[in-house]
């Protein structure tokens, strides 16, 4: 089967949906598929190389300024079109706004996360309960960037053969918005569980920790629950004199605490992907209070796999993944004072800690990418 997968910027070290490109499209050439990815190409790339099994496109294209999304995908999916139309795979796989380029191509839809009005609707409470303040400019260029985005997404569905979800309820969502009568694949995203596992770290001495250690890893923003942590870690590090939180990648939101609560975050900044593991390893509680109904973010994945006990807010699906109280504490969204509450009973508790994690290292055996990869696979072979 030849897969064509079109999407801009795919880099190393991006985010979950980079993961998938990448981690994905490696698995199915080894399962003796053939595999296209269309990009952009950035300074100092080839414009048609062989990575791993994989053939890799580039096509030149500079970034917006401004309004991304929607102005770079369909700026792409325009270029990549023509490119596809010559490859004639057998199947598109059309990810987030990217599958405008497979329109009139057998094609299978993978969403970024849920459908785009659920992120609207977060913005809005972030908006109405506080936690995000914006000038009614700003309001007014979302909420009409979200309109575009919403009627891009639409004709990404309406031209879809099939779905490929994170889980049953992001499917349900993305039916239910536009009524796509079309089958649905689950689950589209996995971890490497040879790569993240269980294992003794040395890291926290490294980083000058004596106490435990919280961590959090991916864009710290409000989408991710940055203002909920924000508001929950003093309560924690009141009651846990030594604890201290460690946040790993890119922050566009900046923490506002007090001086005796500031000094304990580590801000770490961008680490390379093949060092993340040993955070996990080190930590004692990795920490996601998101409000953005992603679907599964693969930062639970790897902390499931590495064996770090969790604690999390509830999004669309998560008991597909985890269990509260088995596998992960899993509190309401939008709580901070619930979610310092489970964090600081995680921190008091060592039997619960090891019962979590050996739960949630279990479950992610269920997820490991030749496995999940093998499954979309064999649904993608009955779209032909």
């Amino acid at each position: 089967m030849h897969l064509v997968i079109p999407f801009p910027h795919v880099r190393e070290g991006g985010g979950g949906i980079i993961t998938f490109i990448r981690q994905f499209s490696r698995e199915a050439a080894k399962q003796g598929h053939q595999v296209t990815v269309l990009s952009t190409l950035e300074q100092g790339e080839k414009s048609d190389e062989l990575r791993e099994g994989v053939r890799f496109i580039r096509i030149p294209m500079t970034r917006s300024r401004i309004l991304r999304r929607i102005r770079d995908y369909p700026r792409f999916a325009r270029r990549a079109q023509e490119r596809i139309a010559g490859l004639a795979p057998d199947v598109v796989l059309g990810i987030s706004y990217a599958a405008l380029a497979g329109i009139g191509q057998k094609m299978a839809y993978r969403s970024a996360s849920g459908p785009v009005a659920w992120e609207f609707a977060m913005w809005r409470r972030l908006w109405s309960e506080g936690y995000v303040h914006t000038n009614p400019l700003k309001k007014a260029l979302i909420s009409l960037d979200f309109k575009i985005q919403e009627r891009l997404e639409r004709r990404c569905v309406n031209a879809a053969t099939a779905l490929l979800c994170q889980s049953g309820a992001i499917a349900e969502g993305f039916k239910e918005a536009y009524g796509a009568n079309i089958p649905a694949h689950i689950p589209c995203t996995g971890v490497d569980t040879h790569v993240f596992s269980p294992r003794k770290s040395a890291l926290k001495g490294k980083l000058g920790v004596s106490g435990p250690l919280l961590l959090f890893a991916g864009g710290f923003s409000a989408p991710k629950g940055a203002p909920i942590l924000e508001r929950a870690l003093p309560v924690v590090f009141d009651k846990y004199p030594g604890a201290k939180l460690a946040i790993l990648g890119k922050e566009s939101y900046a923490l506002k605490l007090p001086p005796q609560y500031a000094s304990r975050v580590l801000h770490l900044g961008q680490v390379p992907h093949a060092e993340i593991q040993e955070y996990y390893n080190a930590a004692d509680v990795f920490v996601y209070p998101t409000v953005f109904n992603e679907g599964f973010p693969n930062v639970l994945l790897e902390a499931m796999a590495s064996g770090t006990p969790i604690v999390t807010a509830q999004i669309p699906g998560i008991d597909e993944y985890l269990h509260n109280n088995l596998s992960a504490l899993v509190v309401e969204q939008y709580n901070p004072d619930a979610f310092a509450a489970a964090v600081s009973r995680l921190l008091g508790d060592a039997k619960l800690r090891l019962t979590l994690a050996r739960n949630a290292r279990q479950a992610s055996l269920r997820f490991d990418w030749k496995r999940v990869t093998a499954g979309i696979l064999s649904f993608l072979k009955e779209l032909r």
